[in-house]
């Protein structure tokens, strides 16, 4: 025998369970996204507010890459710069903010990081 839930009561718990998944979604959401991939690479756009903060870029790439593998992540500011075909356009290629790549084979790691985004003080410092 089943007992019907009262429509009141399950209106709250429909209400409790969107509450639950909306503020379990990360904080990163507000800083970055992810715009795309090819193959191996994955395309991240940056709020354009936090361009300039690296802890935003490091947080997204403890995010999308998995410990001790290969990974390969690419950043703009503008969601229009990201590509869609490749290879990429000059354009696309001069508005990248970050370039990272981790190989675990040979154990690179290579933060490249675009100064026209960064005060130069601050610019090529590799960041572990």
């Amino acid at each position: 025998m089943h007992r019907e839930i009262p429509p009141v009561r399950g209106i709250y718990v429909r209400l409790l369970f969107l509450l639950l998944v909306f503020f379990s979604l990360p904080v990163y959401a507000a800083d970055w996204e992810k715009a795309g991939s090819r193959g191996m690479m994955e395309f991240v756009v940056v709020n354009q507010e936090k361009t300039a903060e690296k802890e935003v870029y490091l947080e997204a790439i403890n995010i999308i890459c998995a410990p001790d593998q290969f990974c390969h992540v690419m950043f703009w500011s503008d969601k229009s710069h990201v590509p869609t075909s490749w290879p990429m356009t000059e354009k696309q290629w001069r508005t990248m903010t970050l370039d990272y790549f981790f190989n675990p084979k040979s154990k690179e790691k290579t933060f490249t990081w675009n100064c026209d985004f960064f005060d130069e003080q601050n610019c090529g410092d590799d960041t572990d």
